[in-house]
Formats: structure tokens, C-alpha cells, sequence
């Protein structure tokens, strides 16, 4: 029987671990060097920072980040959309258009 391995890092631990990545990526010369690196600072592996990485890019998982980034931006607009609907409909009309 196989037993699951349980995390020494919490999920908001990974979550801003991959924050850190996703922030710093671009000074480094490729996704491994970066996680090598930016693992030692928050206290973990470089292997470990990429598996998380990897699976907060999966669609589907419960802390994908594509998914979290457009439950916000959706929220944003929609918000965005009614308040511009309500300026809309408060402004008067044009007397050529009243019935």
C-alpha cells in the first residue's frame, strides 16, 4: 500500500513561492535556473518550486493560477459592464429617439 507523502509547506506557502518565481523568471535564463536559484530564498528545492510551478499551470487543479487571474479579471469587467450600464440608462436621451 502506497501511503501519501503529506506537504511540509503549506498551500499559501506554494502560492507565493510561485509568486516569487513568476515575478523574477525573466532575470534568468530559463525556468530551471530560475527555480534553482529562487528556491533557496523562500527555503525550498528547486525541484519542488518547479512541481508547483508546473501544476499551478495546469488547467483544472484547485490552485491553477489561470483560473484564479480570470475569476478576477471576470469579477473586474462584470463589474466594470453594470456600473457602465447604470451611467447608460441614467443618462437623458436624445429628443429623437423618445417615443
Amino acid at each position: 500500500m502506497v501511503e501519501k507523502k503529506t506537504s511540509r509547506y503549506s498551500p499559501e506557502f506554494h502560492e507565493r513561492a510561485v509568486r516569487l518565481l513568476d515575478e523574477h523568471r525573466s532575470d534568468y535564463p530559463s525556468i530551471s535556473a530560475a527555480c534553482r536559484e529562487i528556491g533557496g530564498k523562500p527555503g525550498c528545492s528547486g525541484d519542488s518550486l518547479h512541481d508547483w510551478w508546473k501544476q499551478a499551470r495546469r488547467p483544472g487543479t484547485r490552485h491553477c493560477a489561470r483560473s484564479l487571474l480570470f475569476r478576477q479579471n471576470a469579477a473586474s469587467i462584470s463589474t466594470t459592464l453594470i456600473s457602465l450600464w447604470l451611467m447608460n440608462s441614467l443618462m437623458p436621451r436624445p429628443i429623437s429617439s423618445r417615443p
